[in-house]
């Protein structure tokens, strides 16, 4: 990845950040003593021809889900409204396969 990212959405614990090179999604748990994190290449992403799902929970958070298909590739809870997720996390894929 470059160092100059130039998307990214989530939290300090679940995060996708993404550039030209492709996405990268991060989890880490609450202690912060261990993260896994999911590296998919641009041209990869491409293939999996990748979109977005949102759930709004209606208490300020909402779940946004990369999907392929009908394969559920990564998701994480955000504490954003589910159009303002959509729409970041939208843009974190679409600056990741440009």
């Amino acid at each position: 990845m470059d160092s100059n990212l130039r998307s990214s959405l989530g939290t300090s614990a679940e995060r996708w950040e993404s550039d030209r090179n492709g996405l990268i999604a991060v989890s880490t748990t609450p202690d912060g003593l261990m993260s896994t994190a999911l590296a998919i290449p641009a041209w990869t992403l491409r293939l999996l021809g990748p979109r977005v799902e949102t759930t709004d929970h209606g208490t300020g958070e909402s779940t946004v889900v990369l999907v392929s298909g009908d394969t559920q590739v990564r998701g994480m809870t955000v504490p954003r409204r589910g159009d303002e997720v959509s729409r970041a996390a939208a843009q974190v894929i679409a600056d990741a396969t440009a």
